[in-house]
């Protein structure tokens, strides 16, 4: 089965010069990785998340069809980790005993890693150095207490292996601090991926500063803290930004350097976390969640009563009804020849595992990256060069390719004034007529029909909702972000499973509500996304914010001078110059000075 997880994993191996022994050491056998690669067989979504990362790369870009008993997995995870982000103690001891934890529907092995270390969290620096080894030695059977030359690591490997020096430096201060400083290079040489870097190397460093104390370490302290922020900003991660900005300010002052900008930024995050009553600890679990989950039943009925098809009919010459049945309702999970057969059948369009663009080119999804990135700040010269690396490189002869090509096109000649609102939008319903019928889906979701849109065509259609809002429309883009958000919020999979694309349209739902007359109702909904930013550690929080206190104002609610200056030094932070510039306009229409905006 082409994937684009076969397709690539084995030329980006190749291209690193790293044999299959190598990267599947500890995991699995190299006969089954030839299956991975060849497309034989599909790893589950954790094995495919450790084997990407290995390779320095985030799996993030991947889109996964997954069963409900790998969700339950992923559910039980997420559940670990807000016991102990509210310290609930008791919660996440209980939870270790639920059958989520080691129940065998993902990798055993890497299953009873995570337990283990989690076992050793809540025993804290106490935690038996032994046990710690045991849990590393599951993956890295050779471990020795130091990284040798030819060792791979994930994410939840690294998390592992920060906790283990961390609790060495209390027992053996030379060996633990060793493994501490070898550690860091080996994140910031090998994991290329800024997403992937800013999952492990916030928290690395962060223990690297709170371990290794005295001015002679300043200048190495205050470089790596100014390499995580940069990270951390381009993504909009903020997790341990409050930790990063205060070692940055102290360091800074002591090397005579200006610290004032570290110290607004700090103050400005804080406030925001005391107001919404969320520790700014940052987290020393450092558990990572995958991003893009579907449910196999979800797409499968979606697409099922898109083609207006029965059960029987669907299944016909593939099982039976009463299996496809079970099937639907995530009762039993496909066999991949029975998936593979269903989805030509039902002519599902994402695959089982597929990005944003079908490639076999990491690099090509790294290119994706800085699109977007360069859309976010507006950056037309790097989106054009980016766009036109993209139509080169892609194999348009597929939809999803042209989908996305076209959408981004369509917006930078909008960005470039070439072409009308009525323009944007009448392309964009062309785009997305390659997958299905704009004006007869919007006409049959009122009705219960249950929408699966792909990330892209939710991409689209916020465009479409964004082209209405600018040309007045505003009643039209509401009603559009209200059906993304209620096709998100109809599915059994978190919404924090499409991060980015939930919050986009939380943000901008936020800011349009006050704009036709519901302006409680955008407030409310800014400060819902806000708690969920803040609680993940990522998103558009300097924009929720902005809204929030501008709909405030709105609304003849008491809203301080101080408040915007907080979303001035937020978007300072982020790089956000538009809203910068709407905020320093805004602050010095309404309360004129003199000095500096801070």
């Amino acid at each position: 089965m082409e994937t684009i997880f076969s397709l690539f994993l084995t030329k980006e191996r190749e291209k690193q010069g790293i044999s299959q022994e190598r990267l599947c050491r500890g995991l699995c056998a190299v006969s089954a990785l030839s299956r991975y690669e060849n497309g034989e067989r599909i790893p589950d979504r954790l094995l495919m998340n450790v084997l990407i990362q290995r390779l320095g790369k985030s799996s993030d870009e991947l889109t996964t069809m997954i069963s409900c008993q790998e969700y339950a997995y992923f559910e039980w995870r997420r559940k670990v980790k807000e016991a102990l982000r509210k310290k609930k103690i008791s919660l996440a001891q209980e939870l270790l005993q639920k059958k989520e934890s080691l129940d065998g529907c993902v990798h055993s092995v890497l299953q009873e890693q995570f337990y283990r270390y989690i076992q050793g969290i809540l025993m804290g620096t106490s935690a038996d150095i032994s046990d710690l080894e045991k849990a590393i030695r599951l993956t890295h059977p050779e471990f020795s207490g130091k990284i040798e030359e030819e060792d791979l690591f994930s994410i939840q490997e690294l998390n592992l292996l920060l906790f283990y020096a961390k609790c060495k430096i209390q027992k053996e201060v030379e060996q633990g601090r060793e493994l501490l400083e070898a550690l860091l290079p080996y994140i910031q040489e090998h994991i290329t991926d800024i997403q992937a870097k800013n999952q492990i190397f916030p928290r690395a460093v962060s223990i690297y500063c709170q371990e290794v104390k005295g001015n002679q370490f300043s200048e190495k302290r205050y470089l790596l803290c100014k390499e995580v922020l940069e990270n951390s900003v381009q993504n909009q991660s903020f997790e341990y930004a409050v930790s990063i900005l205060e070692n940055l300010e102290k360091d800074s002052r002591y090397l005579g350097k200006d610290a004032d900008c570290y110290q607004v930024w700090k103050n400005a995050l804080k406030e925001i976390y005391r107001e919404a009553e969320i520790e700014t600890t940052w987290m020393e679990w450092g558990i990572e969640i995958p991003e893009n989950l579907f449910l196999i039943p979800e797409i499968l009925l979606s697409a099922r009563m898109e083609k207006g098809l029965s059960q029987e009919e669907a299944s016909e010459g593939i099982c039976t009804p009463e299996t496809y049945s079970r099937i639907e309702t995530g009762k039993r999970s496909p066999s991949l020849k029975n998936l593979e057969a269903l989805e030509q059948r039902l002519e599902i369009k994402q695959g089982y595992l597929i990005g944003e663009v079908w490639t076999n080119a990491f690099s090509v999804l790294e290119l994706t990256q800085k699109l977007r990135m360069a859309v976010s700040n507006l950056d037309l010269e790097t989106w054009e060069e980016c766009q036109k690396k993209l139509e080169e490189k892609l194999d348009l002869s597929k939809k999803i390719n042209r989908q996305y090509v076209e959408g981004y096109r369509t917006c930078l000649e909008y960005q470039q004034g070439k072409i009308s609102e009525a323009e944007w939008i009448s392309r964009h319903k062309k785009t997305l007529s390659y997958t299905f019928a704009f004006e007869e889906r919007m006409e049959a979701y009122p009705t219960g029909m249950r929408q699966r849109f792909t990330d892209q065509e939710a991409v689209l259609l916020q465009q479409i909702a964004l082209a209405e809002k600018i040309r007045g429309e505003k009643e039209k883009a509401v009603e559009i972000w209200k059906l993304l958000l209620q096709d998100y919020g109809n599915s059994e999979v978190r919404m924090e499973h499409h991060f980015q694309e939930v919050m986009l349209i939380w943000s901008n739902l936020a800011n349009t509500l006050p704009e036709v007359g519901k302006v409680k109702e955008g407030i409310a909904l800014a400060d819902q996304g806000i708690r969920m930013v803040l609680e993940k550690g990522q998103g558009p929080l300097n924009m929720l914010f902005a809204n929030r206190i501008y709909a405030m104002k709105e609304a003849g609610q008491d809203v301080r001078k101080e408040q915007f200056e907080q979303a001035y030094a937020l978007s300072e932070m982020f790089g956000d110059l538009e809203l910068q510039n709407s905020l320093k306009y805004y602050i010095q229409k309404n309360w004129p000075s003199k000095e500096k905006i801070h």
